[in-house]
């Protein structure tokens, strides 16, 4: 049957669908040529026809090219999106705007984590930026509710283009706290390794992997848990005030020229593809090179963000000018600006990433189960206590005037229980925890592979992990105060 309808249907017509927004080489009658795909059809070519899902049906770009004048006027106002909130808040959202489309040259291995509490407008500050790629508004977002099969689609066929994951807020359930947790550190962590989850068909057979090909702004009241996350998020605190209220809603009026600023930016890359090829991963390589060596001690994924940020900011300047929405000198002043916002972003999250290690987690979780009397010490003479005083108290070991004597699984129980009944997890296992700690000084090697040591306390022996009391101290403060002491 199929054979004979492939016979007697030889002039059937061969139509090409795209289902996905961004960059595409096609054929056309001068030969190969690249377009960016909108949900109303390409940038750079007629006649391409793009069926984008319901979801996604907000991604349209206007098609036909502007005036210079249209494009100056349209991209005057996308800068003054800069103007709605202080620099260091408003500069990483509209160069993430302008670095998104640039995702097959530099991809940015990062999310960008807006959060803040209740009422301070994350999801409209969001969705103005989005509104670059379309007609969008804080009602039309993707939310962290959905499940991570569908986010992780939706991140696969939004190529080149800003996705937008709204509201990873608190729950009062530890299901789907965790649960919560879950899909934002698999997304985080796809985008950061720019990989997805491989699949089995029914047949046993490799199933298509749906990798992130844009670049992914979140919100939330709070950002997730976890060292290797936090290193593979840009975060942007939004605190009450802010946003300039009145801007904001001279920015949301003039949003509607935000599609026609992007959409003359996407042809004025077009036409130097093959230039920016060549030089501009080499450029975000020397600009995060720059950044590693003005801020030493960072974790090394951070300067790269910073120099991809700073990347978009710098392309979409170099545009706004030569279509005269901008003076050079205001370009290179906003330029030293942006870069100066930029870094002090990045300080910023690199003393959030270290406040992330486990060590310091574990340490400050101790010490405040014992301030809390939740968990109890004693001294090795018996004579004294530290904590205790709360019914159900745990008992997680010893102390003298140098180290502490911890019981290794039950001080990791009870320290893992903490968190998750605030609604947060543990990141790593024990025997990792305990590398970590001897890395850092913070235990002394003991006399086997599980890294404890022998100690007596009265009359019995037992086996304890020795933590250095000094370095505790210098990591987090000194323990509470001895109880009962003669």
């Amino acid at each position: 049957m199929r054979e004979a309808i492939q016979l007697h249907n030889a002039a059937v017509t061969h139509r090409h669908i795209y289902t996905h927004t961004g960059w595409r080489e096609i054929e056309d009658g001068d030969g190969r040529r690249r377009v960016y795909l909108s949900g109303n059809g390409a940038l750079g070519a007629t006649g391409v026809t793009v069926e984008l899902e319901r979801e996604l049906s907000r991604y349209c770009l206007p098609l036909e090219p502007a005036t210079r004048e249209a494009q100056a006027e349209a991209m005057r106002a996308s800068l003054r999106f800069l103007e709605v909130g202080p620099l260091e808040l408003t500069a990483p959202l509209w160069a993430a705007a302008y670095l998104a489309p640039l995702a097959e040259l530099v991809y940015p291995d990062f999310v960008l984590w807006l959060y803040g509490k209740t009422g301070t407008l994350k999801s409209t500050l969001a969705a103005l930026t989005l509104c670059h790629y379309g007609d969008f508004d804080d009602r039309a977002l993707f939310s962290w509710g959905d499940t991570v099969n569908r986010l992780e689609m939706d991140c696969f066929l939004l190529k080149d283009a800003l996705i937008v994951i709204d509201d990873f807020a608190p729950q009062s359930d530890p299901f789907k706290a965790r649960e919560m947790e879950r899909n934002a550190a698999q997304i985080v962590r796809n985008v950061g390794n720019q990989a997805g989850r491989g699949r089995l068909k029914r047949d046993l057979s490799m199933a298509m992997t749906y990798r992130p090909r844009g670049l992914v702004i979140a919100t939330g009241e709070q950002a997730p848990d976890g060292q290797s996350i936090a290193a593979r998020i840009y975060t942007l605190e939004l605190r009450p005030g802010d946003v300039d209220l009145e801007r904001l809603t001279a920015a949301q009026a003039e949003a509607r020229l935000y599609p026609q600023a992007l959409a003359g930016y996407l042809g004025w890359l077009s036409e130097q593809w093959d230039h920016l090829t060549d030089t501009l991963p080499e450029q975000v390589r020397a600009l995060r090179d720059a950044a590693r060596a003005t801020l030493d001690g960072m974790h090394l994924r951070l300067p790269a963000a910073l120099a991809q940020l700073y990347a978009g900011m710098d392309l979409g300047l170099t545009y706004a000018v030569a279509v005269g929405a901008l003076t050079e000198a205001a370009a290179t002043d906003l330029r030293a600006r942006g870069w100066e916002a930029l870094k002090t972003g990045s300080e910023a999250q690199a003393q959030r990433v270290e406040r992330e290690r486990p060590t310091l987690r574990y340490l400050e979780v101790l010490i405040g189960l014992l301030a809390q009397g939740k968990a109890r010490l004693d001294r090795r003479d018996g004579l004294a206590h530290i904590g205790g005083g709360v019914a159900g108290e745990e008992f997680l070991g010893w102390y003298d005037t140098d180290y502490l004597y911890l019981l290794g699984g039950p001080t990791y129980n009870r320290v893992a229980r903490y968190l998750r009944d605030e609604g947060a997890f543990f990141p790593v296992k024990e025997l990792a925890l305990r590398k970590f700690l001897v890395e850092e000084r913070i235990l002394l090697t003991g006399e086997d592979e599980h890294n404890t040591d022998v100690i007596r306390v009265g009359d019995t022996i037992r086996r304890a992990l020795r933590l250095d009391r000094a370095r505790v101290a210098e990591l987090v403060g000194e323990l509470p105060p001895e109880q009962g002491a003669v």
